[in-house]
């Protein structure tokens, strides 16, 4: 299996716990029985479910999108050092990324839903200022340990082995 496939299949896992999780998070809307809230849910599993569908449909564009060859002619077929490190850096990402938009989810959530009362302090404390901004860290290096796992790859190298060894793969 190439690491193309490999990514692909993990796209796909991917895909299934997003749906899973997004199943979750509309059965648990039902329970709130508050509209705003419903509402909220219901178009967050529809997201969902639309980014699942492309997620499911073009693993292999998305997988070399992420894994580049390191000639434009020739496929890999096996597993470099680089490319096993480029998969592993993809694959926290994406754990990461499943993680963070739960919480993504929650203080969407918590905004619209404290727009909506007059009553509700809309003044986040120390606290929840602190949860948003680590979630929206959490994002950021998700998505770079997924886009540029390349990079990372050669960060890891340079540190590990100094500069002469940073860019090649065994």
């Amino acid at each position: 299996m190439s690491p193309h496939q490999t990514v692909a299949l993990l796209v796909r896992l991917f895909c299934v716990g997003l749906v899973v999780h997004s199943f979750q998070t509309a059965f648990f809307s039902l329970e709130m029985s508050d509209p705003v809230y419903t509402r909220i849910a219901i178009a967050y599993f529809g997201i969902a479910l639309i980014f699942s569908a492309i997620l499911w449909k073009f693993p292999l564009l998305i997988a070399r999108s992420m894994i580049k060859p390191d000639s434009e002619s020739e496929e890999p077929s096996d597993w470099s050092k680089n490319e096993f490190y480029c998969f592993g850096f993809v694959v926290v990402g994406l754990l990461w990324l499943v993680l963070a938009l739960s919480d993504l989810v929650y203080w969407f959530s918590f905004a619209i839903y404290g727009s909506h009362f007059d009553s509700y302090s809309n003044q986040l404390d120390a606290d929840q200022k602190a949860a948003i901004v680590s979630t929206l860290f959490e994002v950021i290096i998700a998505l770079t340990l997924i886009f540029g796992a390349k990079g990372w790859f050669r960060l890891v190298s340079f540190l590990r082995f100094g500069i002469k060894n940073s860019g090649k793969s065994s």
